[in-house]
């Protein structure tokens, strides 16, 4: 799939998503999200009425609004500055997660909430799952194109350019298992890791009370799945198979 077609598939879960906590925004609100990526869901909660400050690590370009970098460890705002702190798939990959949390408790007004998008164990099952047609059309293309490269120069690599057997099959063992996505030893650890409990405790030790928890209700997979597929029959699949993600909303104890 071309990349732009991949950028707008995501893109429409996305805004899904946002759909799904939109109840707890409120134009005037002072919302900080984390992990803003190109802005693309900084813009969609401005519109809202909100005031946004949207953070991101170093190397990432804003598209859709002004995302401001940080070391990924103290955000350069005022403590009790902000009646929302947000993000959308982004604690997974923060280790370790408890700073991260603190600071958190740090931004937030007395009666601020936190808002947390993370996937569940269901969309790393399909997922896996869909990375093996996902790594078959992957290894038919590259076939397709080391054909044409070898009609194009018939030259052969000498024999100390030559991979050894080892090598070979390393590499295709770490081929057929899929990485994980975030911060965790590997793609199945993270059956464990995602559940909605284990998050739960990780909140609750960090000094947060759960107000609500909910799912997205939205079927989707890392790999690009079906991504002509309406919304309509992805909320019919996550019926069946699981939401993607799991809708954390918190308070911090007193």
């Amino acid at each position: 799939m071309h990349r732009t077609q991949v950028k707008k598939h995501i893109e429409r879960l996305r805004l899904s998503e946002l759909q799904s906590v939109k109840k707890w925004f409120r134009p005037g609100m002072k919302v900080l999200e984390i992990g803003g990526g190109n802005g693309f869901q900084a813009e969609k909660i401005a519109s809202w009425g909100c005031e946004v400050e949207s953070f991101e690590l170093p190397g990432h370009l804003p598209e859709y609004f002004p995302v401001k970098e940080y070391d990924g460890h103290r955000f350069p705002c005022p403590d009790h500055a902000f009646d929302i702190v947000f993000s959308s798939n982004v604690l997974e990959h923060i280790k370790p997660i408890v700073p991260t949390l603190q600071e958190i408790t740090r931004l937030l007004k007395p009666q601020g909430i936190a808002i947390h998008i993370l996937p569940t164990p269901a969309w790393r099952f399909w997922s896996i799952v869909s990375y093996y047609p996902y790594l078959l059309a992957r290894l038919i293309s590259n076939s397709l194109k080391s054909v044409q490269i070898r009609n194009s120069a018939a030259a052969s690599p000498s024999p100390g350019n030559r991979a050894s057997g080892s090598s070979i099959l390393s590499c295709i063992a770490k081929l057929l298992i899929p990485r994980p996505h975030g911060e965790f030893p590997s793609s199945i650890s993270e059956l464990h890791y995602y559940r909605r409990v284990r998050w739960q405790r990780e909140f609750e030790d960090a000094g947060f009370g759960i107000l609500e928890i909910y799912e997205n209700g939205i079927f989707y997979t890392d790999h690009v799945l079906l991504p002509f597929m309406g919304l309509g029959i992805r909320r019919s699949l996550a019926k069946l198979f699981g939401s993607s993600c799991n809708i954390f909303v918190l308070t911090v104890n007193k």
